[in-house]
């Protein structure tokens, strides 16, 4: 089984929880991680991840993997109703056998649209911080902005993303993002901030 987010994690277990089973439950499973946070998300119901790529993300995973023989494993991956595929794609080209779960969706809300977009044209946000490319995609939607307006409005702030993943859905929004962290997670993301700022 493969957690590729935390929110996976806290969905996952929730839904364990629903059908009466726990954490015994997964006994004689190897469980996978993207990241530390993910880990500890896993560690924090009573079960120690196998193994955790030493870059946080899903090409990581997938190079782990060729290590392996993964011809017929089966994997479970439960994770967001919106995400990559290149995970599953790739594992499948391995041979492995690669269910698909959404154990979420994001929802993009609606009603700050407008109280966002003025805030950003009034030059009341410093800064503007992305922890996925869907977070990405979901603020451009939210927006509901043309492209040329967007970068007007986003040029006026620093941007930061949590990872290259990230960064490059961004770049294509049309974002020049300023901060990604050596590590992917949010308290590097949180310390480049601060050293960005600081050495201003």
């Amino acid at each position: 089984m493969l957690f590729t987010s935390v929110n996976g994690v806290e969905h996952f277990f929730q839904r364990l929880e629903q059908l009466q089973k726990d954490a015994r439950d997964l006994k004689g499973l190897q469980i996978g991680t993207i990241g530390p946070e993910t880990a500890q998300a896993v560690q924090a119901r009573g079960v120690r991840p196998d193994f955790v790529p030493t870059e946080y993300r899903a090409e990581a995973i997938v190079e782990q993997f060729k290590k392996w023989d993964v011809k017929g494993m089966r994997i479970l991956l439960p994770r967001a109703a919106r995400a990559r595929e290149i995970l599953p794609a790739e594992l499948e080209k391995m041979g492995a056998e690669v269910h698909v779960v959404p154990a979420y969706q994001t929802v993009i809300p609606r009603h700050d649209a407008g109280r966002v977009q003025g805030l950003l044209t009034e030059g009341r946000i410093d800064i503007v911080t992305f922890t996925s490319s869907s977070t990405v995609t979901n603020f451009v939607d939210m927006l509901g902005v043309e492209k040329e307006s967007l970068s007007e409005l986003m040029n006026r702030v620093v941007v930061a993303c949590i990872g290259p993943v990230t960064a490059e859905t961004a770049h294509k929004m049309g974002f020049s993002v300023a901060i990604i962290p050596a590590a992917y997670t949010i308290e590097a993301l949180t310390e480049s901030i601060v050293q960005y700022f600081g050495s201003r």
